[in-house]
Protein backbone atom coordinates (compact mmCIF):
# COMPACT_ATOMS: atom_id res chain seq x y z
CA UNK A 1 0.00 0.00 0.00
CA UNK A 2 2.65 2.44 1.31
CA UNK A 3 6.12 2.89 -0.56
CA UNK A 4 7.96 2.98 3.12
CA UNK A 5 10.10 0.05 4.22
CA UNK A 6 8.24 -2.17 6.75
CA UNK A 7 10.68 -2.20 10.54
CA UNK A 8 11.40 -5.67 11.73
CA UNK A 9 10.50 -4.31 15.38
CA UNK A 10 8.34 -6.17 18.34
CA UNK A 11 4.86 -6.01 18.60
CA UNK A 12 5.08 -4.17 21.43
CA UNK A 13 3.73 -0.31 21.61
CA UNK A 14 7.61 1.12 21.63
CA UNK A 15 8.21 3.77 19.28
CA UNK A 16 11.27 2.11 16.75
CA UNK A 17 14.12 4.23 16.10
CA UNK A 18 13.64 5.54 12.11
CA UNK A 19 16.99 7.00 10.58
CA UNK A 20 17.39 10.12 9.06
CA UNK A 21 16.45 9.67 5.94
CA UNK A 22 12.74 7.99 6.40
CA UNK A 23 10.98 10.08 4.17
CA UNK A 24 7.43 11.74 5.60
CA UNK A 25 4.61 10.47 4.59
CA UNK A 26 2.09 12.36 1.61
CA UNK A 27 -1.33 13.86 2.28
CA UNK A 28 -2.63 10.80 0.06
CA UNK A 29 -0.53 8.27 1.84
CA UNK A 30 -2.13 9.78 5.64
CA UNK A 31 -5.41 9.72 3.90
CA UNK A 32 -5.03 5.66 2.94
CA UNK A 33 -3.76 4.68 6.65
CA UNK A 34 -6.88 6.66 8.37
CA UNK A 35 -9.05 5.30 5.89
CA UNK A 36 -8.06 1.83 6.02
CA UNK A 37 -8.00 2.10 9.87
CA UNK A 38 -11.71 3.13 9.70
CA UNK A 39 -12.50 0.54 7.30
CA UNK A 40 -10.48 -2.19 9.98
CA UNK A 41 -12.85 -1.11 12.44
CA UNK A 42 -16.43 -1.40 10.35
CA UNK A 43 -16.37 2.46 10.11
CA UNK A 44 -18.48 4.29 7.45
CA UNK A 45 -17.54 7.87 5.79
CA UNK A 46 -19.70 10.62 4.65
CA UNK A 47 -19.17 12.62 1.82
CA UNK A 48 -18.24 15.38 3.74
CA UNK A 49 -16.36 13.35 6.08
CA UNK A 50 -14.29 12.15 3.26
CA UNK A 51 -13.48 15.76 2.56
CA UNK A 52 -12.77 16.48 6.04
CA UNK A 53 -10.41 13.61 6.63
CA UNK A 54 -8.24 14.57 3.20
CA UNK A 55 -8.65 18.24 4.34
CA UNK A 56 -6.92 17.35 7.58
CA UNK A 57 -4.53 15.21 6.28
CA UNK A 58 -3.62 18.40 3.99
CA UNK A 59 -3.44 20.99 6.37
CA UNK A 60 -1.09 18.37 8.39
CA UNK A 61 1.34 18.07 5.72
CA UNK A 62 1.22 21.51 4.36
CA UNK A 63 1.09 23.05 8.19
CA UNK A 64 4.63 21.42 9.17
CA UNK A 65 2.99 19.02 11.47
CA UNK A 66 3.96 15.63 10.38
CA UNK A 67 7.43 15.77 11.90
CA UNK A 68 6.40 16.55 15.29
CA UNK A 69 2.91 14.74 15.73
CA UNK A 70 4.53 11.60 14.30
CA UNK A 71 3.87 10.55 10.77
CA UNK A 72 1.52 7.76 9.98
CA UNK A 73 0.52 8.10 13.72
CA UNK A 74 -1.63 10.67 12.85
CA UNK A 75 -3.41 9.56 10.29
CA UNK A 76 -4.09 6.18 12.96
CA UNK A 77 -4.87 8.86 15.91
CA UNK A 78 -7.46 11.03 13.72
CA UNK A 79 -9.37 8.50 12.75
CA UNK A 80 -9.48 7.13 16.54
CA UNK A 81 -10.23 10.44 17.85
CA UNK A 82 -13.14 11.20 14.60
CA UNK A 83 -14.58 7.31 15.88
CA UNK A 84 -14.77 8.75 19.48
CA UNK A 85 -16.18 12.10 18.39
CA UNK A 86 -18.97 10.07 16.92
CA UNK A 87 -20.34 8.30 19.58
CA UNK A 88 -20.26 11.37 21.06
CA UNK A 89 -22.07 12.88 19.28
CA UNK A 90 -24.72 9.89 18.86
CA UNK A 91 -25.09 9.52 22.41
CA UNK A 92 -25.67 13.57 22.51
CA UNK A 93 -28.74 13.24 19.99
CA UNK A 94 -29.93 10.30 21.77
CA UNK A 95 -29.02 9.78 25.14
CA UNK A 96 -28.91 6.68 27.56
CA UNK A 97 -32.43 5.51 25.94
CA UNK A 98 -32.57 6.12 22.75
CA UNK A 99 -31.43 3.99 20.11
CA UNK A 100 -29.47 4.92 17.30
CA UNK A 101 -29.72 3.19 13.85
CA UNK A 102 -26.83 1.04 13.10
CA UNK A 103 -25.87 3.81 10.01
CA UNK A 104 -25.99 6.31 13.08
CA UNK A 105 -23.31 4.39 14.86
CA UNK A 106 -20.90 3.46 12.24
CA UNK A 107 -20.81 6.60 9.64
CA UNK A 108 -18.26 9.21 10.67
CA UNK A 109 -19.66 13.01 9.98
CA UNK A 110 -17.33 15.91 8.56
CA UNK A 111 -17.65 17.81 11.81
CA UNK A 112 -16.23 14.40 13.44
CA UNK A 113 -12.94 14.27 11.16
CA UNK A 114 -12.67 18.47 11.48
CA UNK A 115 -12.90 18.72 15.35
CA UNK A 116 -10.64 15.43 15.56
CA UNK A 117 -7.79 17.41 13.84
CA UNK A 118 -8.52 20.55 15.89
CA UNK A 119 -8.03 18.40 18.98
CA UNK A 120 -5.08 16.66 17.99
CA UNK A 121 -3.29 19.80 16.64
CA UNK A 122 -4.45 22.33 19.35
CA UNK A 123 -1.88 21.94 21.81
CA UNK A 124 1.11 22.01 19.47
CA UNK A 125 2.83 24.96 19.31
CA UNK A 126 3.60 26.34 15.66
CA UNK A 127 6.91 26.26 14.32
CA UNK A 128 9.48 29.08 14.59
Amino acid sequence: MLSHAVLDCDETRFVCALGEGFPAYSADELVLIAESFLVAQGDALTGEAAVALRTSCDLFVTNGLIDRLGNGRFARELARKAATLRVLRVYDAHGSFGAPSEDEVITLHGGDAMDAYQELTESVPPNR
